[in-house]
C-alpha cells in the first residue's frame, strides 16, 4: 500500500494513495482536486493531510514497518453498490447484480467465496463467511485495529524499507546540522549585542 505527499509546486502538495471512499471524503472536504493521478491540496494543509492519512491509512507516508495481514470474515458480509472493505481498503468489489466479484487490487484470496447478488438497480458485492485474504504492505498498526467484521492477524514476517529510512536519517542529520548552525549564530549575536 503506497501512500506518498509530494510538493508539487505552486504552493501545492501532491498525495498518492490507494482508494478509499473515506478518504476521498475527506479530499472534498478539503477542496483537494483529482488531477488523475494525485489528490492535490493547498500546503497550508499539510498537517491536517497528514493527520488524515493517519486516521485512515495508519501512515502519513514516512517510513515505517510494514506487514502483511491475514483478514478473515467472522459473517457473512455485503455492500450494496460497492465493495465490501477493510477498514475502507476495497478487498471484493462488483459491478452489477449479476457480474460476479473480483478481488481487488492489493489483496488476495486464499479461501472462501465471494459474489454478487441483489437487483438489477441495488445490486451487492458479498463475501461469505470464513473467506480469508491477504493483504499486503500495511503498516503494523493496522495489526492493532479492531474490527467486529474481520479477524486480523500477521502472515509472515514484517519488514522494513532501509533505503526510505536511510533517506529520511540523512534529511534529519541535514536539519539537525542546520539547526546546530542557526543556534550557535544566534548565540554568537547574543553574546555580541550583551557586550555592548
Amino acid at each position: 500500500m503506497k501512500v506518498e505527499i509530494q510538493n508539487v509546486g505552486n504552493d501545492q502538495i501532491g498525495v498518492i494513495c490507494p482508494y478509499t471512499s473515506k478518504f476521498v471524503n475527506a479530499a472534498h472536504a478539503l477542496n483537494g482536486k483529482w488531477d488523475g493521478n494525485m489528490w492535490v491540496f493547498d500546503d497550508v494543509l499539510l498537517d491536517i493531510i497528514k493527520t488524515k492519512l493517519m486516521d485512515i491509512y495508519c501512515t502519513d507516508g514516512s517510513p515505517c514497518e510494514r506487514v502483511s495481514i491475514k483478514i478473515t470474515a467472522i459473517k457473512d458480509l455485503s455492500s450494496t453498490q460497492d465493495s465490501v472493505t477493510f477498514f475502507g481498503l476495497p478487498i471484493a468489489k462488483a459491478s452489477g447484480r449479476d457480474s460476479g466479484a473480483k478481488v481487488c487490487d492489493g489483496a488476495a484470496m486464499i479461501s472462501g467465496k465471494i459474489g454478487s447478488g441483489g437487483s438489477r438497480q441495488y445490486w451487492t458485492t458479498w463475501v461469505s463467511e470464513g473467506s480469508e485474504f491477504i493483504v499486503k504492505d500495511l503498516p503494523i498498526a493496522w495489526l492493532q485495529k479492531i474490527s467486529e467484521r474481520w479477524s486480523i492477524e500477521q502472515y509472515g514476517a514484517s519488514k522494513v524499507d532501509a533505503t526510505a529510512l536511510t533517506t529520511e536519517k540523512d534529511a534529519l542529520l541535514k536539519r539537525l546540522a542546520e539547526i546546530d548552525r542557526m543556534l550557535t549564530a544566534d548565540n554568537w549575536a547574543d553574546s555580541s549585542a550583551s557586550a555592548i
